[in-house]
């Protein structure tokens, strides 16, 4: 798919992040909103001619006129919130970085595991878990861990 293809088939409003349907071979669709369904993994997909799409890539096709060459970030974590300004470019690890803590996590804060009657902030750097201390409340460590994930990460962390 070439942003030319595209920009034949729908048109995308940076605005709203919402696709249109144009000149569709069904008339009932022509000038209506093309929604996408919901993969696996929560992003929305479209189908044209016979190959799946998610919209946030065809959203960056359409402006930047290529495909990313990474993977997408959505700033904002809502992953049906296809605004441009809302998406860039990012590396699988900046993405991994920009994710919240695991539903695993009983403390709720990215980096903070209980233990005991404290909690302790820790980060993987390069591989290796970095300890980042122990602290009396899971704000303290939270607040720990962001410090750190702001030195490393930058615009990429998740607060």
């Amino acid at each position: 798919m070439t942003q030319n293809e595209l920009k034949n088939i729908v048109h995308y409003n940076k605005e709203t992040g919402k696709f249109t349907w144009l000149n569709c071979n069904r008339s009932t669709y022509n000038n209506t909103e093309l929604k996408g369904s919901d993969d696996k993994d929560g992003y929305l997909t479209v189908k044209i001619n016979q190959v799946r799409y998610r919209l946030h890539r065809l959203a960056w096709l359409y402006v930047y006129g290529e495909f990313p060459k990474n993977q997408l970030d959505h700033i904002n974590h809502i992953k049906y919130d296809n605004r441009i300004d809302n998406l860039r470019n990012a590396t699988n690890q900046q993405n991994q970085w920009h994710k919240p803590a695991s539903k695993r996590n009983t403390t709720g804060a990215k980096g903070v595991i209980k233990r005991g009657n404290s909690f302790t902030a820790q980060m993987t750097i390069n591989g290796t878990k970095k300890y980042l201390g122990s602290y009396k409340t899971v704000d303290e460590a939270k607040n720990a861990y962001i410090n750190m994930a702001k030195q490393l990460h930058g615009e990429y962390i998740y607060e």
